[in-house]
């Protein structure tokens, strides 16, 4: 079937717009605590996409940069926030397949407690390793 978009899109008669912010205001929106050192951003399973990631790194730097004409936020670009929020849902996430496959029961428990809240821009040094992991997975 072929898709036909020159035509005048009609809405139903009950059709309300929202804006972002209005649907933001009733589905809740993005759930962290913003601070000039960290982003804290508790895990959720929304966080394994990559797309969702990007979503919440865009929103964060447009709410808190310095500048309309900046594109970061506490020195973080859109890529480097998301690779990090989503390197600690994979962590998170994968907790259980990693003691399946033998990793140590306490290093799997200390990386899930570690992974419930994504503490982004603490400069723990592992910059290269969300990277990898955003590049590779």
């Amino acid at each position: 079937m072929e898709m036909c978009y020159d035509g005048t899109l009609v809405m139903p008669s009950n059709y309300v717009f929202m804006s972002e912010d209005e649907m933001m205001y009733l589905d809740g929106g993005w759930d962290y605590k913003y601070s000039k050192n960290n982003i804290a951003v508790p895990i959720k399973k929304m966080y394994l996409s990559k797309n969702v990631c990007t979503a919440f790194a865009i929103s964060v730097i447009a709410t808190h940069r310095a500048h309309w004409y900046s594109t970061t936020v506490n020195g973080m670009g859109v890529i480097r926030i998301a690779s990090e929020l989503y390197a600690h849902a994979l962590g998170y996430y994968s907790a259980s397949l990693l003691k399946k496959i033998g990793v140590k029961a306490s290093i799997v428990d200390d990386i899930r407690e570690c992974g419930s809240v994504a503490d982004i821009g603490l400069g723990d040094g592992l910059d290269l390793t969300y990277s990898l992991i955003w590049n590779v997975l």
